[in-house]
């Protein structure tokens, strides 16, 4: 079969080299031919080009477009264009049997190509994508130009959706509400979580016992605007260093220290146990297994509930207990079912997407901690290989593109 897979993803981006090509490698190795379309940012180019061309299995034929920033509006519509001129040469070249769309941006391109060339595509979602710009406030709904480009694309969702031969949903919980919401044929989706290479994340971490005096060792990993949480990790993690004195906090990302330290000032949290650093993808296993616990908050929205969070299987295949917030994803179905960790539960009462973390809650969480750094690391590694395999992803994968012919 011939594919070609549309990525507005970098494969010189981390997400690229987590999201795309670990399972691109595994499709390819099962006798898919895949033209490899991706939008470039030329400082990432520069620096990591010929490394992730050696990584990439010898039917893969990439084909990198550079990615312009600016002017920021007309650039985006620009780099979507060229990425269609392009998957429309291409497709004159080698006639290919579907296209694997990833995103919203790809799904344009796809669609486009379907409309012009028939080419039938595979719907990657990545999630709710206007929603996640709106709740996330990139595109403000009273900004007439930003609302104009969130209904224009509120509409495009739902002719990527009828008009996709197949769908991949992150989470089960954005499958249901697609069905019944939208009326998406439940039959026509597949749920394929982020996935973890668990050949690349194999260091386990040690268990041990805790006391009040034991130095925990709390690890966060990715960036840190928009979504993710900075002030309750912040919060969560002063109280914990109230129970345990000695705690330090490692934070894993590219993001500026001064970041970090701004939050601190502004909630009035001492700095002390708290390290920023960045890590290349090979160093993240060694950090994972020396900490004793994954840490990562992401706020409740609308658009959160398509998301699956790729830090929480490398945690989990790493063997540490993940403390992680609900009405995210298919966090409350995890966290119910297997052997995760522990979830921060919102003020009783509040309203659906809405958070209000109090004391009560982050002791709840502490509480059991000693339980949860004590238990062997073997145990949460399980859970990885049942949920979040990448072997098992690929599977899926497969059986999806068998379904595209």
């Amino acid at each position: 079969m011939k594919v070609l897979y549309i990525s507005p993803d970098g494969m010189t981006d981390p997400l690229g080299q987590s999201q795309v090509i670990p399972y691109l490698n595994g499709l390819a190795e099962k006798g898919a031919s895949i033209t490899l379309l991706s939008l470039e940012k030329p400082e990432r180019w520069q620096q990591g080009a010929t490394r992730i061309a050696r990584s990439l299995h010898p039917s893969i034929d990439w084909q990198p477009v550079r990615y312009y920033r600016r002017p920021p509006l007309l650039a985006q519509w620009a780099n979507t264009y060229r990425l269609y001129r392009r998957a429309a040469q291409l497709h004159r070249q080698k006639a290919f049997d579907f296209a694997h769309a990833r995103s919203y941006i790809g799904a344009w391109v796809a669609l486009r190509l379907k409309h012009r060339h028939g080419v039938p595509f595979l719907f990657d979602m990545r999630g709710f994508w206007a929603d996640e710009r709106s709740d996330g406030n990139i595109w403000k709904r009273n900004h007439p130009l930003h609302r104009l480009i969130y209904n224009y694309f509120k509409k495009k969702e739902q002719q990527f959706l009828k008009e996709a031969k197949r769908i991949v949903s992150l989470t089960h919980a954005a499958r249901r509400w697609m069905a019944s919401h939208w009326q998406v044929p439940a039959a026509k989706m597949e749920v394929i979580p982020c996935c973890v290479d668990l050949q690349h994340f194999s260091k386990l971490r040690t268990a041990r016992i805790c006391t009040p005096q034991t130095p925990l060792r709390l690890i966060y990993l990715g960036s840190l605007g928009t979504w993710y949480l900075l002030d309750e990790m912040l919060r969560f993690f002063h109280y914990l260093r109230m129970q345990y004195p000695l705690a330090s906090f490692l934070i894993v990302t590219r993001e500026p220290q001064t970041l970090v330290e701004a939050a601190c000032a502004r909630l009035q949290i001492p700095i002390d146990g708290i390290e920023v650093r960045p890590a290349e993808r090979h160093e993240v296993p060694e950090l994972l297994a020396g900490a004793d616990i994954g840490l990562f908050f992401i706020k409740p929205a609308f658009s959160k509930m398509a998301s699956s969070a790729t830090k929480m299987g490398e945690m989990l295949a790493c063997g540490l207990p993940v403390i992680a917030n609900e009405q995210v994803g298919d966090h409350d179905f995890l966290f119910s079912t297997y052997s995760c960790g522990a979830l921060l539960r919102s003020k009783p009462g509040k309203k659906p997407w809405t958070y209000c973390y109090e004391e009560h809650a982050f002791e709840e969480v502490v509480r059991q901690i000693p339980s949860l750094i004590s238990t062997p690391p073997e145990v949460f590694r399980t859970v990885a290989q049942q949920y979040f395999s990448l072997e098992e992803g690929i599977e899926r994968y497969w059986k999806v593109y068998q379904s595209m012919m």
